[in-house]
């Protein structure tokens, strides 16, 4: 997964990709969400299902902070860690009702109510897995900028990764993607704002088709919102 990122204010190069270590990190907790078998057995599932994920979330974390803490890597980075929480409450993993109180324990005791960034629970994987990349300093500004631009980026590419997922595709989008594609430009947006994703040409184009007049990622959206009724 390459991404050109266009600098934009924050001191970095005009063409600048996203990191080995993050890119291989990134990708490794794709391949696997992709290719997980689930058992029948509901304890045994959601064991499996958090003991393969956690040490992949921990290594993109490791990447991340092993590498320069760009604007650029920060977005793949955070869009690797919501994708994981996309699919681990959707019913590809602990989300699937048919593991009951397995499932919802398996969500609520690593999430607090508030969702992915919720760090009010027994196992919070928001502070284990989530602000140690959001935090950094060495990319501060990165999410104000991000968020300045497009609000719902970060939910956006988390969305699409799930969709890809859940269809049998690797392909995997970041926050700075969206970002670029709904807002243009902007003199004051951070590097990791303006991104285009090589390798998710598939995907996008997906994204950008429309049913009853939505795009199919607010589609998505409203999909997850049911998923988390529904439990």
């Amino acid at each position: 997964m390459y991404v050109r990122t266009t600098s934009r204010g924050m001191g970095q190069s005009p063409a600048q990709l996203i990191s080995s270590g993050v890119q291989l990190a990134t990708n490794a907790a794709s391949l696997w969400m992709n290719s997980i078998n689930l058992s029948h057995d509901a304890d045994t599932a959601t064991t499996q299902i958090v003991n393969g994920l956690a040490p992949l979330l921990q290594a993109n974390v490791t990447a991340y902070l092993a590498g320069p803490g760009t604007c650029a890597d920060q977005a793949a980075a955070l869009a690797a860690y919501l994708s994981a929480y996309q699919w681990l409450i959707s019913a590809k993993a602990c989300g699937n009702g048919s593991y009951g109180s397995a499932g919802n324990r398996c969500i609520s005791d690593r999430f607090g109510a508030g969702g992915a960034t919720d760090t009010n629970a027994e196992y919070p994987w928001a502070a284990y897995y989530y602000n140690p990349i959001a935090d950094d300093p060495r990319a501060i500004g990165c999410a104000a900028a991000l968020a300045a631009s497009d609000p719902n980026a970060g939910e956006e590419s988390a969305t699409a990764n799930i969709l890809a997922l859940t269809s049998g595709s690797t392909d995997q989008t970041t926050a700075g993607m969206y970002a670029s594609t709904s807002s243009g430009s902007s003199s004051g947006t951070a590097s990791g704002s303006s991104q285009s994703v090589s390798t998710t040409s598939a995907g996008s184009s997906i994204l950008n088709e429309t049913i009853g007049g939505l795009p199919i990622w607010a589609w998505g959206l409203g999909l997850v919102a049911i998923v988390l009724v529904v439990r």
